[in-house]
């Protein structure tokens, strides 16, 4: 990941962001979203979160299935402690080393503000993460469009990241896909996840 955006995810702005972003707040709506993607997977017994933050994602999968085992990445020391459940590991998705392959790897919320330059890479780290699953939710959009990120640029972006995914790694195929529309019962964004597997 381009070392200013490791930097600024690390630093005081990872920390605005998990101030604004409280898990309570946040757990409805992605055990929703979670109930509706675990019931596309059989036979996952181990998870790996790239980008975790204080681990809402995790707490919502340990609710629905709590013999699941959890990894959690999270680039943001001060986030990262607040994890609650799973295996914890602090260091940004490109170069952390989880010491498992996983059945489901994932992202929420994490490819828009990686750098469209290390995006090969990310795409990378997801697939060989997971003998399976691969799940990714982002803003959507056919092409790569920045968006200013509380006027900072080249921080936040929408892009087609499953298309990229299954353009890269054709052995992979789409099996569920859903929008959240954030005026929906317990949603806060707008959001689009994908679920793929490997054939």
């Amino acid at each position: 990941m381009q070392n200013s955006t490791t930097e600024f995810w690390a630093g005081t702005s990872g920390n605005q962001y998990t101030g604004r972003n409280k898990a309570d707040a946040l757990l409805p709506a992605r055990i929703t979203m979670w109930a509706k993607i675990l019931e596309r997977c059989h036979g996952v017994a181990s998870i790996v979160e790239f980008g975790a933050n204080t681990g809402v994602n995790l707490r919502a999968i340990n609710l629905l299935r709590p013999s699941v085992k959890l990894w959690g990445v999270e680039v943001n020391e001060e986030a990262a402690l607040q994890i609650p459940v799973g295996n914890v590991i602090i260091g940004n998705m490109l170069d952390a080393k989880v010491p498992e392959v996983c059945d489901l790897s994932f992202t929420r919320g994490v490819l828009i503000h990686v750098h469209p330059a290390d995006l090969f890479r990310a795409y990378d780290v997801l697939y060989h993460a997971t003998r399976r699953y691969i799940m990714v939710a982002e803003y959507y959009n056919p092409t790569m469009w920045m968006i200013p990120y509380y006027g900072q640029k080249d921080k936040l972006w929408k892009g087609d990241y499953a298309g990229g995914i299954l353009q890269r790694f054709p052995d992979l195929e789409l099996i569920d896909y859903a929008f959240i529309y954030n005026r929906g019962a317990f949603a806060q964004d707008s959001i689009t996840w994908f679920l793929m597997e490997k054939r």
